[in-house]
């Protein structure tokens, strides 16, 4: 499969990549990406990678996707997913913009309001209003523009006062080193709820929908996000739209049910992550349970599969985004598995 070039986009610019149906995979190894792993990926046909960014469950995702674009010439390389929070932001944006150089292109930051990251830090995900603020630093700081410290999004660290540190100071944050030419990293926002979907669209250039596998439900929150960019004055046709579903392609549907079973809980549980009243649609006795019940310390877990082995469901779902160019997605081999938890 044929990845458009980015070498014509000019900075500050986002650049288009993939064919008309990209099918991305995440999970794997979590604490290193073997080179040979990384080929096998391209040559079986995916777009794209992602790597978990969750401290207290993986390795470090940036190290990861470094390694990856050092085996690779065509493969996207993305978080899947990172959040606003446990790192200063720009500090996210330099982190995945050096991806974007070692790959010549091939980065793409993933993003979400936080989950698991979060969790283990004891704390739950950022409000919609903190999120949307987040992402709209991000892409600045994306853009390689100068963002002010008094509009940068309240973290973890105070500014400190000019005598504290003495000289001259700067007074915002930039990603000055960003080579010419380099393409802007796209955004792609992870996004559940209507306020999210609806923010993500207006700000960001990709928006991954984790609804199920519904095709109703995915048609809603597509037509939610192309609605709220159309509000917001700008072209529906410019977001590229994907969805995070899982698929476990096996010849037992037995253990393939075993295998998806803890990322279908990992995932729906996201509808109704947040305390308000979750739409009648999804008021139901197993969603109310798995929002009490959910056990955040064996997230996305497999302890034994029912042929014996072990393995984990963080390599258990798969996302496709459309974007704008054309081509045929290759055959998947008949046991890859992919997954993205948050």
């Amino acid at each position: 499969m044929i990845i458009q070039s980015r070498a014509t986009v000019p900075r500050g610019e986002a650049a288009g990549p993939g064919p008309d149906l990209e099918f991305w995979r995440a999970g794997g190894p979590l604490s290193s990406f073997p080179p040979e792993l990384a080929r096998q990926l391209e040559e079986e046909g995916w777009d794209g990678h992602m790597a978990m960014d969750s401290q207290s469950l993986a390795g470090d995702p940036y190290v990861i996707l470094g390694a990856a674009a050092a085996s690779t010439s065509r493969l996207l390389l993305g978080t899947g997913v990172t959040n606003t929070l446990t790192r200063e932001l720009s500090v996210t944006a330099g982190a995945i913009t050096t991806v974007q150089a070692q790959s010549q292109g091939r980065a793409v930051l993933g993003i979400g309001r936080g989950d698991s990251a979060l969790a283990f830090l004891g704390r739950g995900p950022v409000s919609v209003r903190q999120f949307e603020r987040a992402l709209q630093v991000l892409q600045a700081l994306l853009r390689g523009e100068e963002v002010a410290f008094d509009a940068m999004p309240e973290q973890t660290t105070t500014r400190a006062p000019e005598r504290a540190v003495g000289g001259r100071m700067p007074q915002g944050s930039r990603l000055a080193w960003i080579p010419e030419g380099l393409p802007k990293v796209p955004l792609d926002v992870a996004a559940t709820g209507p306020n999210v979907i609806a923010a993500a669209a207006r700000i960001a250039e990709r928006v991954t929908v984790s609804v199920g596998a519904e095709g109703e439900r995915v048609a809603e929150a597509v037509a939610l996000a192309r609605h709220a960019r159309q509000v917001a004055g700008l072209d529906p046709d410019g977001l590229k739209l994907g969805a995070q579903v899982i698929v476990i392609p096996h010849g037992d549907l037995g253990k393939a049910r075993a295998w998806a079973r803890p990322m279908v809980a990992s995932l729906a549980r996201f509808k109704v992550l947040d305390p308000a009243a979750p739409s009648p649609r999804d008021d139901t006795p197993v969603l109310g349970r798995l929002r009490e019940e959910y056990d955040m310390t064996r997230h996305a877990a497999v302890d034994k599969m029912p042929d014996g082995s072990y393995g984990s469901s963080r390599s258990g779902s798969t996302i496709f985004t459309p974007s704008a160019s054309s081509s045929t997605p290759t055959r998947r081999k008949p046991h890859d598995t992919s997954s993205c938890p948050r």
